[in-house]
């Protein structure tokens, strides 16, 4: 047996020896050092003179040890490992044996169990039998139970004085290994709260740092998979932040009415045990203000490692020099896409962090957020989604002034930033560099209100955001969406406007546009190969405008809308419209009044009152670079149904092969316009196939028509600002919205008002030129509306 065969191996250290080895157990006074905050708004972290406490001192081991070579059999108790790990003294000792406990739909968590009884060197007996055959366990770790010794340390700097205030001191956990449930720091002030679910305060716990020996010296690690994950009885993370305390001014009798304050955390691993459903975390916090968390390595498998507490709850974070991953990997009863820093409060600072191997990298959901400088690997996180190296959301609250900038990130999904119950405006993505993402920034909407949290309105609704300087870098992997993707969807309105300026974006290999054949998708091409029946091509887009930007879908008759939608004009006046609540369109389009007129406007059952101005978007100088004269997606930018083109402003684009730009239905823009490669294309100079019928010009704009990106036709110049549109047609169908102009042209374009659909007559009505005056024909009614495009052709000095 093993034994036999190890009897000779030499025993590991002395417990004696080991723990002389730590260092001393008590160290010279210390103080908190005051932190600086990038932002206007300056936290406090002014810090508390106050004694240095060994967490040695308060009986704490650090005893843990490490193996990966340990076996244990399903149905029995005994483990067994390769080499010589164990001792006598380890018989009373916790364990967790990672792959050995129970199932839960496929995840296999830690067997957590105690050592009964020592065999050998090599075998001890546990007090739990295995649930599962696991052979060179990928972790084994064992040790004195330090979780009561570890509070004790903590504890004793929160001992309140004479007015309730603690003086607080740093908490040190000498080099070791600590196997703990957890430390809490709950209270921010001395009370009973417990009819409010807060519990009994006799403590307060601010001006406290929790510091070790460094990250690769000092280890806080949770092997019990039965922890309880209650904030108040239980251990919710291995370091537990404010969980009794809460917001000032909260309103509401009986709670606590200060934050948790001026806590630092530092130069430590947290290693938090892998577990199938509870929530567990490094760390969690609920109402602090004030707190540094610097040089800590963090491992969650399952949940998020460091969670900040969201929207308005915490405040003041400065997070920086830490590593984080494996994080937010989930279980079978929770998600996958747990972020390894979930900053979703307030005023905070992240910077010189790495993250890998997580479902997302950061989790955002406040305002006044600088996230810079930080290295975010997504490599090696399975099956997350959705894989975000960024995600800006809020399900309580709004975002605003939050500013990323000066950080490299490879292999994940994208940056999402959207609020589907909040607002979101003035969001900064600067300077980063991306290195294949599968899609790349998303620029999403928000609402005109929060619609959970209240308490804390910005001075701005909507404003402007920014993509700027960014550096989108694709080799080796096949993006499935775009670089850019600016709007919100239908989740919710996209009313933020957005500047696309001085990014690049680059493509190092080609990919077969049919991907049907197994391995196809993943497995690049060159010019020369055959692709059949596709083509090798460019993988991806670089900018999509997704449906109804511009402050939503053009208004309809006969329509229901649901609270909150909005909607602008069919002739666009620069303003949007929403509606309090659902309703129903009435067959006539309304009259818009233009702020700063307010009215209400009825419409049937609808009652829409001005929204703003509506959002745009200005794309400037942007480069998009390819293998040299590749075939382009197809798609490089595309207009989605309803998208406003008038809403985007387009200069100094330019690739190094031919560019497909592309619009949807109701867009005001051609289907397809075709730029030859190394050509700038900018609303001031668009590519047509035909004499432009559609879109908004404005005087002096050039109008290339072409065949072919190979052959220009004609060179039109825009003589006279307005619609462009085609013809009037007799005996034809025309849908509600359509624009048409009389075959003389009159300089004036008519809208078709007449709901669903009509036909016109056999001859052309008698088009009246006075404003807003309308015509019968057939069964449609046509509206004046306004100015038309007029273009001539430069060496000619004539229209078409």
């Amino acid at each position: 047996m093993m034994c036999s065969l190890r009897l000779g191996a030499t025993l590991g250290q002395g417990l004696c020896n080991f723990l002389a080895a730590l260092g001393i157990l008590i160290v010279g006074g210390g103080v908190l050092q005051p932190l600086s905050s990038p932002n206007p708004a300056r936290g406090d972290f002014s810090g508390h003179r106050g004694r240095t406490i060994s967490a040695q001192q308060t009986g704490a081991l650090g005893d843990g040890q490490l193996a990966t070579d340990c076996t244990v059999h399903a149905g029995s108790n005994h483990l067994i490992c390769r080499s010589p790990h164990f001792s006598p003294g380890d018989s009373g000792k916790v364990i967790a044996v990672y792959g050995a406990g129970k199932s839960l739909s496929g995840f296999i968590q830690p067997l957590s169990s105690k050592i009964v009884s020592y065999i050998c060197p090599n075998e001890v007996v546990l007090a739990l039998a295995a649930s599962n055959t696991q052979e060179d366990s990928e972790r084994t770790v064992w040790g004195t139970d330090d979780s009561t010794s570890a509070q004790r340390c903590v504890d004793a700097l929160a001992t309140p004085d004479n007015i309730g205030e603690n003086p607080g001191g740093t908490c040190f956990f000498p080099k070791g290994h600590y196997l703990i449930h957890g430390i809490k720091l709950p209270c921010s002030q001395v009370g009973d709260f417990t009819t409010k679910g807060y519990g009994r305060c006799t403590k307060a716990y601010n001006n406290i740092q929790v510091r070790g020996a460094g990250a690769d010296a000092t280890l806080l690690e949770n092997w019990d998979v039965s922890a309880d994950d209650d904030k108040i009885a239980g251990f919710p993370a291995l370091i537990t932040l404010g969980a009794s305390a809460e917001v000032p001014g909260s309103g509401n009798s009986g709670t606590p009415n200060r934050r948790l304050n001026n806590i630092k955390i530092s130069d430590l691993t947290l290693y938090q045990v892998k577990h199938a459903s509870r929530s567990l975390f490094t760390i969690m916090a609920y109402a602090t203000q004030n707190v540094e968390i610097n040089g800590t390595n963090n491992v969650d498998y399952s949940r998020e490692c460091i969670v900040m507490g969201g929207g308005w709850k915490s405040i003041y974070w400065r997070v920086h020099h830490n590593r984080a991953g494996p994080c937010g990997l989930g279980g079978p009863t929770v998600t996958t896409s747990g972020a390894a820093l979930n900053l979703n409060g307030s005023y905070v600072w992240a910077s010189n962090n790495e993250v890998a191997a997580s479902g997302q990298g950061f989790e955002l959901g406040g305002h006044d957020v600088w996230i810079s400088h930080n290295r975010l690997d997504g490599t090696g996180s399975g099956n997350a989604s959705p894989h975000l190296a960024i995600n800006i959301t809020s399900a309580v609250a709004g975002l605003w002034l939050i500013h990323i900038h000066d950080n490299y990130m490879s292999n994940w999904a994208g940056i999402d930033a959207s609020n589907v119950l909040g607002i979101l405006n003035r969001i900064d993505i600067e300077n980063n560099e991306f290195l294949n993402f599968s899609s790349g920034i998303v620029a999403g909407g928000g609402r005109a209100k929060n619609l959970v949290v209240g308490r804390e309105p910005p001075s701005i609704v909507h404003g402007s955001s920014t993509i700027k300087s960014n550096r989108f870098s694709f080799e080796g992997v096949r993006p499935v969406s775009f670089a850019i993707t600016i709007g919100g969807g239908e989740a919710q309105p996209a009313l933020e406007s957005w500047l696309v300026q001085d990014n690049t974006l680059t493509f190092h290999q080609l990919y077969c546009s049919d991907d049907s054949r197994p391995g196809r998708r993943r497995q690049n091409c060159d010019r020369n190969m055959g692709c059949g029946p596709g083509t090798c091509r460019i993988p991806a887009g670089f900018l999509a405008v997704a449906r109804n930007f511009g402050g939503g879908a053009k208004w309809k008759p006969h329509t229901s809308y649901s609270a909150g939608e909005t909607v602008v004009p069919q002739i666009g006046n620069g303003y949007f419209y929403s509606t309090a609540r659902s309703c129903q369109s009435g067959p006539v389009e309304p009259i818009w009044p233009i702020p700063p007129e307010y009215p209400l406007i009825n419409d049937i059952t609808c009652q829409w009152s001005a929204g703003g101005p509506t959002p745009k978007a200005m794309v400037i100088n942007n480069r998009i670079n390819g293998p040299a004269l590749a075939q382009g997606f197809g798609r490089d930018v595309v207009f989605y149904d309803g998208a406003n083109r008038s809403s985007v402003k387009i200069k100094d684009l330019v690739a190094n092969y031919d560019l497909a730009i592309v619009a949807g239905d109701d867009c005001d823009a051609p289907t397809l316009q075709i730029v030859p490669a190394f050509r700038v294309y900018g609303d001031s100079a668009q590519y047509f196939p035909t004499y432009p019928s559609t879109g908004k010009f404005e005087r002096g704009w050039q109008v290339i028509v072409s065949d072919s990106p190979a052959h220009l036709v004609q060179h039109w110049i825009a003589t006279r600002a307005g619609y462009a549109a085609p013809s009037w047609r007799g005996h034809a169908r025309y849908a509600f919205g359509a624009r048409v102009l009389p075959q003389n042209d009159n300089g004036h374009f008519y809208l078709q008002t007449t709901p669903g659909s009509c036909t016109s007559a056999q001859v052309q009505p008698t088009f009246p030129a006075a404003t807003g005056n309308t015509v019968l024909d057939g069964s449609c009614l046509w509206r004046e509306s306004g100015i038309s495009a007029g273009f001539t052709l430069p060496d000619s000095g004539g229209s078409p």
